[in-house]
Order: C-alpha cells, then sequence, then structure tokens
C-alpha cells in the first residue's frame, strides 16, 4: 500500500518559488466532478495537483476522500486520483471563475517586495 504525506509542491531545483489561487466557477453545466467523471455522491475533492516541464503537461491527480468524512479532523486520510484523459490546463480553464499566480525568485524568498512603478513593454503611449 502507497502512504506519502501529501505537501507543497516541490522540484528539483526550485529557482522560483509561490503561491496560487483559484475561484471555482459555480455556474454553468460543468464542474471538477462531471470533468474528472468523479461522482460527488462517492467522493468529496480537496485538492489538486499536477505539473509540467519541457515535454507537457503531466497527469491531472485530485486528492478526495470518501463522502462524509470529517473534513475538521487535524489529519486526513485521502486518496490520490490520477485522472486520465484530461489536459491539466484545459480542466483548470473550464472549472475556474479566476486565478492568481504569483512566484518569486529564489533569493527573494521571504523578503518584502514593494512595487514603486509601473511599466509595459513594449512601451505604450
Amino acid at each position: 500500500m502507497t502512504r506519502y504525506e501529501w505537501g507543497p509542491a516541490a522540484v528539483t531545483y526550485p529557482d522560483w518559488q509561490g503561491t496560487a489561487q483559484i475561484d471555482e466557477k459555480l455556474t454553468g453545466d460543468v464542474d471538477m466532478y462531471s470533468l474528472a467523471g468523479i461522482d460527488r455522491d462517492e467522493w468529496t475533492i480537496i485538492g489538486l495537483e499536477f505539473g509540467g516541464g519541457e515535454s507537457g503537461w503531466h497527469e491531472l491527480h485530485l486528492i478526495a476522500v470518501p463522502h462524509g468524512t470529517n473534513l475538521d479532523a487535524d489529519h486526513i486520510e485521502a486518496t490520490d486520483l490520477l485522472i486520465h484523459d484530461v489536459n491539466p490546463v484545459d480542466f483548470l480553464r473550464q472549472v475556474l471563475h479566476s486565478a492568481d499566480f504569483r512566484f518569486r525568485s529564489q533569493g527573494m524568498a521571504g523578503k518584502t517586495i514593494t512595487v514603486t512603478a509601473l511599466g509595459d513593454v513594449p512601451e505604450q503611449d
């Protein structure tokens, strides 16, 4: 049986580190469950995971618990569901209302960054 602690994203050489947030779309006919083919009466999705590299995007993984699991517990035992035949970027595009990704270079980790000027590349009139 495979057992591991699901934690933050990690790469071999973390040149850029940061955070991401997604506002899930709550309207329309498509949601995470229907796109992934997961029965919402059986599972509750509690995490999303995917990555990529020079050769393209890796598979989409949804971290889920059986429906009715106590989500207030300090320790949650979950299942990593590998979602086949789904492009992770297309999946996100269909389920998000908005997203924000912010990464800083490794040397800037832990520092306060104050933006004091704005610019355009190329310059605009």
